[in-house]
């Protein structure tokens, strides 16, 4: 009887082992061409970063800290699904909102690399590749420090180039965390002002530059479009808002340069496009702060 029972488990665990094999199994990280990552974990699947992905332009619309990407996931087969998935809402090709539509997922090897087919997806999403065991997602700070530092230093410049050009000298910067209006984390803010003249006027220059957290190392950073950003920036991005009413566009190849050394930051960058809702202006960049 024993035997028998010993016998039996054992084919159960076999029988188990050999089903786990043949079904595969979707939870895990998963990332598509533009390192836009996502978890899926039961029958769902939130991004844990934007990478390039246009879905990153829309986080008025999307925070990937609590919005689900994709939802209703179900098995058909050993190695398909069908689950609804977020796609943009389109007018005159601008995304005015997203929805789920239904999409089908197929597992598939391609070079014993795990990928993701999707049936239907939205921002050049239809491939996600497996991630390795080893990738950690990044850790997102949800105390925000909002003490400020200030550092002066009439080396900074601040040139304004539109019709005429205008280069601001004396440039206070003031540094600080702050909150979004949306989401978990803390942007890393360097607000300047131009000491010669009084705020809220044009000479005084007044420009925010917002990283996704305090730079440490000499690093490229990437321009965003800050129009419409309500959530926490990623690592490697910054924005900028000059003259409470300029944004960054975040042209294709715009980069703000810094250097970090013993604490101090040092901001460069030749011609950054901002604009309002009439005007357009270019601006460039040499910042010191802490």
């Amino acid at each position: 009887m024993i035997a028998l029972t010993l016998m039996v488990f054992g084919c159960k665990k076999a029988q188990e082992l050999i089903s786990n094999v043949k079904n595969k199994l979707i939870e895990g990280y998963w990332a598509d061409m533009n390192g836009l990552v996502v978890e899926f974990k039961n029958n769902e699947g939130k991004v844990v970063e934007y990478g390039t992905s246009r879905l990153r332009n829309h986080t008025n619309l999307f925070n990937k800290n609590t919005s689900i990407y994709i939802k209703n996931i179900s098995r058909t087969s050993a190695n398909s699904w069908t689950a609804d998935i977020t796609v943009g809402v389109y007018v005159n090709n601008d995304c005015v909102g997203l929805k789920y539509e239904k999409t089908s997922i197929e597992m598939v090897d391609s070079n014993g690399t795990e990928n993701l087919k999707f049936s239907n997806a939205d921002f050049n999403s239809l491939i996600f590749g497996k991630k390795p065991l080893s990738y950690v997602p990044p850790v997102i700070i949800s105390a925000c420090d909002t003490s400020s530092k200030v550092y002066q230093n009439q080396d900074n410049i601040l040139a304004i180039k539109d019709i005429v050009n205008s280069v601001y000298n004396n440039i206070e910067v003031r540094s600080f965390y702050s909150k979004p209006l949306y989401g978990s984390g803390c942007n890393y803010v360097f607000k300047t002002y131009n000491t010669e003249y009084p705020k809220g006027t044009v000479g005084a220059a007044e420009t925010e530059i917002t990283f996704g957290d305090r730079p440490t190392a000499n690093k490229a950073y990437k321009v965003v479009n800050m129009k419409n950003e309500y959530y926490r920036l990623e690592s490697g991005e910054v924005g900028i808002k000059y003259l409470n009413n300029y944004y960054s566009v975040g042209l294709e190849g715009e980069q703000l340069f810094v250097t970090a050394d013993g604490g101090k930051i040092r901001m460069k960058a030749d011609t950054l496009e901002v604009k309002n809702l009439t005007y357009k202006s270019k601006i460039s960049i040499d910042l010191s702060g802490y």
